[in-house]
C-alpha cells in the first residue's frame, strides 16, 4: 500500500492494527525504508528505535493533525486527543515532501 498526500506518492506502508504490531511497531529496524501505519493510535514511544522518525498524527478523516518532525529513539510522544492513527515515516520525509498540517492522507493499493 502507498501513502497519497497532494497527489504524490509518498512512500509505501506497513499496516500495525494488532496489540502486538503497534507495540513493536519499528522497534530494533536498523533501517527504516517504508511507512508504519499504526491504528488505532493517539501516542506512540521510540523505545528500542535505532534511529529517528518523523511522526503523522491523523484525525478519522484522515486529515494531519499534529506533526513531529525528527523524533529520536527512547522518547514519548505527547498524547494527541482526536487523533485516530499515527504514520511512522523515515525522518526527514515531512521536509524532503513538503507535508504540511492538515494536508489530507490517501492510501493506494
Amino acid at each position: 500500500m502507498k501513502l497519497v498526500i497532494n497527489n504524490k506518492e509518498i512512500i509505501d506502508i506497513k499496516v500495525a492494527d494488532t496489540s502486538f504490531t503497534r507495540i513493536k511497531g519499528l522497534m530494533f529496524k536498523k533501517e527504516i525504508n517504508k511507512g508504519l501505519l499504526i491504528k488505532p493510535c493517539s501516542s506512540i514511544h521510540t523505545f528500542f528505535m535505532r534511529k529517528n522518525i518523523d511522526v503523522l498524527f491523523l484525525d478519522k478523516q484522515g486529515v494531519i493533525i499534529k506533526m513531529i518532525h525528527s523524533m529520536k529513539p527512547w522518547k514519548i510522544s505527547p498524547f494527541v486527543l482526536k487523533a485516530k492513527a499515527v504514520i511512522e515515516l523515515p525522518e526527514n520525509t515531512i521536509e524532503k515532501m513538503n507535508i504540511k498540517l492538515y494536508d489530507k492522507i490517501y492510501f493506494k493499493k
